[in-house]
C-alpha cells in the first residue's frame, strides 16, 4: 500500500500556451452562458500548427491564414486572423445520453479487447508537460516543458518554458517532480487498461448511458496492488464509440485513506508523514490517421494532508498534453535518467526565451517569485 500510496502522492495534463502576457489574446467563450472554454483546440489548416486555450479560456491571437477551433460537446468554429474581434463563442451540443437499466456490461473483456501492440503505433511524440502544486490553498510551485518520447530510448527534455522557484518548506520528496520513470510508464496507452485488469478484482456496473455515437459505462470496484492491501475505486467513467468501440476516454477516483505513510525526503533529509483525502485520474485518447490510437491527454489531481511544520495540505496536479504538431528546436535535448529526480536534472537547463499564455493566478505568481 506504501508504494501504491508513493506512487499516488508522486504522479500527472487545460495546458498552458504560446503567448506573452502582454500581446493580444483570443476569448473563447460559451455561447450559452459567457463561461471561458478550457482545453480548446486551435488548428491552422495549412501547415497543421496549434495551440489549446487555457484554464481561463484564452488563446494565441494568430497572425496569419484561417484556424479551425474544436473542442468536445461544441461545434467547431473557423476562425480568420483577419478578424478584428477578440472574443469568440462556441455554441454547446447537446448529445442525451440515455440510461439502460439493465448493466450486463463486460467491463473486462471490453478492457483485454482494447490492449494494443504498442509495436504497430511506435513513434516519436512530442508532449507538453505541465506541474502545478497548492500548499493550503496558495500556489506554490509551477513548471511546465516540453518533451518527447522516443520508443526505446526514453524520454527527453526539448526545453523548460517556465518554471517557478521550489518553496524550501515543500514536503515533497525528490523535489515535487513525478519520477521520469512513472512518468514514462502513464503516458503508455495500456497503463490503464494494464492497471485495472491487474488489480480490480471486483467491480459494479452502477450505470450505462448511450446516445447514437457513445456509450458511458459508469463503474466502481475493489482495487487490490498486494495481498495486504485494498482501495475502493470510486466514480469511474468509460466513454467509447459506439462504431468503432474504440476507447475514448477513462478515468478514476481512490478512496483516501485514514491511514498516514512515513516517507523520507531525500532532498530534505528529514521523514514526513502522508494521508491522501482524494485522487483522480484520468486519460483522453484519439485516432490518428493511420487509425492508430494516440494519448490525447491525461491528468492526475491528488490532494495529500502533510505533516511538515505548518503545512496542512498540498494540492498536486500533472498534466501532459500531447501536442497538435511537432515543433522543431534548436535547444539541446537531454536524456533524462529514469532512476533521477528531474529537479536535479533541469535545474540548471535555461528557460526558453518564449513566453506562454498563463491564468492571472499564474501570471502573479511567477513574476512574484522571479
Amino acid at each position: 500500500m506504501k508504494k501504491s500510496i508513493h506512487l499516488t502522492f508522486l504522479v500527472f495534463i487545460g495546458c498552458a500556451n504560446f503567448l506573452t502576457p502582454q500581446s493580444k489574446q483570443l476569448q473563447l467563450l460559451n455561447e450559452l452562458d459567457s463561461l471561458p472554454i478550457a482545453g480548446a483546440h486551435m488548428i491552422h489548416l495549412q501547415d497543421g500548427n496549434g495551440f489549446i486555450s487555457n484554464e481561463e479560456g484564452k488563446l494565441f491571437k494568430p497572425f496569419k491564414g484561417l484556424w479551425k477551433i474544436s473542442h468536445l460537446g461544441f461545434k467547431y468554429k473557423i476562425y480568420d486572423s483577419g478578424e478584428e474581434r477578440d472574443t469568440l463563442y462556441l455554441s454547446p451540443v447537446f448529445t442525451v445520453l440515455k440510461e439502460v437499466e439493465l448493466y450486463a456490461f463486460d467491463l473486462m473483456g471490453y478492457l483485454n479487447g482494447w490492449l494494443i501492440d504498442s509495436k504497430k503505433i511506435a513513434s516519436k511524440r512530442t508532449l507538453l508537460f505541465r506541474k502545478l502544486s497548492r500548499t493550503n490553498g496558495e500556489l506554490s510551485h509551477l513548471f511546465q516543458a516540453q518533451i518527447a518520447e522516443q520508443p526505446g530510448k526514453g524520454l527527453f527534455l526539448n526545453n523548460i518554458q517556465y518554471a517557478s522557484q521550489l518553496r524550501m518548506d515543500s514536503p515533497l520528496s525528490h523535489g515535487g517532480y513525478v519520477a521520469p520513470k512513472d512518468l514514462l510508464n502513464m503516458i503508455q496507452l495500456n497503463y490503464p487498461i494494464q492497471f485495472l485488469l491487474r488489480c480490480m478484482k471486483d467491480y459494479t456496473i452502477e450505470k450505462i448511458r448511450y446516445s447514437k455515437a457513445f456509450t458511458e459505462i459508469q463503474f466502481s470496484g475493489i482495487i487490490r496492488p498486494d495481498l495486504k492491501t485494498e482501495v475502493k475505486l470510486l466514480h469511474g467513467e468509460l466513454f467509447f464509440c459506439n462504431k468503432t468501440k474504440n476507447l475514448l476516454s477513462i478515468a478514476w477516483e481512490l478512496e483516501g485513506s485514514e491511514d498516514g505513510s512515513t516517507y523520507f525526503s531525500e532532498r530534505y533529509r528529514k521523514k514526513y508523514s502522508v494521508r491522501t483525502s482524494h485522487s483522480r485520474m484520468s486519460w483522453k485518447f484519439n485516432l490518428g490517421k493511420k487509425q492508430n490510437r494516440h494519448l490525447s491527454s491525461f491528468e492526475y489531481v491528488t490532494h495529500n494532508s502533510v505533516d511538515w511544520g505548518p503545512i496542512d495540505e498540498v494540492s498536486l496536479t500533472y498534466q501532459v498534453q500531447e501536442e497538435p504538431s511537432f515543433q522543431k528546436s534548436t535547444r539541446t535535448k537531454i536524456k533524462l535518467d529514469l532512476q533521477k529526480p528531474i529537479l536535479d536534472q533541469v535545474r540548471y537547463v535555461p528557460i526558453s526565451g518564449n513566453s506562454y499564455l498563463l491564468t492571472q493566478e499564474e501570471y502573479e505568481f511567477i513574476n512574484r517569485k522571479n
